[in-house]
């Protein structure tokens, strides 16, 4: 038997890409899209699921992952596995982030009880609104203009010059 001298062979032992993280701002409004943000190493790939399209992103630090105009609900990312330049993968497990997709308020209406006599309260009734509510009511013939935001529904009749003062 001879035996071998000076034949020897290496292994490189890459290291696994680091963990990969997402955040999204919620809630939005039915409209608004929904925007992922998604942070890791310069040059990894991150592979993600949910309900956006496109399944891989290349991160430079940090990329984003947008939806547009979701449904009411809830719209979700998962991040599903890591790989880097030596094509090393990191399985991720609940990592994920969600984005509450709220409805638009509903119209409002207004009616008025018109017309008035001089000295009368001018009286006028909003529906549909649960909510902050911008008006705008124009005096005339004086013609002068009077901006409010309103919390509605109000517990109690309210009167225009209570408001304004």
């Amino acid at each position: 038997m001879n035996p071998l001298t000076g034949v020897s062979d290496s292994v490189t032992v890459n290291p696994l890409p680091d963990d990969a993280g997402v955040e999204a701002d919620s809630p939005i409004c039915f409209g608004e899209n929904a925007v992922f943000t998604i942070t890791g190493v310069t040059g990894d790939t991150v592979y993600y699921s949910g309900a956006a399209t496109g399944k891989k992103v290349l991160v430079d630090g940090e990329a984003t992952v947008t939806v547009s105009s979701p449904a009411v609900g809830t719209v979700k990312l998962n991040l599903d596995k890591v790989t880097n330049t030596n094509n090393c993968v990191n399985p991720l497990t609940g990592v994920s982030d969600s984005v509450t997709v709220n409805p638009l308020p509903d119209d409002a209406g207004v009616e008025a009880d018109s017309p008035i006599c001089f000295g009368e309260n001018a009286v006028f009734t909003i529906t549909g609104v649960t909510a902050a509510i911008l008006f705008t009511i124009q005096v005339l013939p004086q013609g002068k203009r009077y901006s409010l935001m309103v919390k509605l529904p109000l517990p109690f009749p309210v009167l225009l010059s209570e408001l304004l003062n």
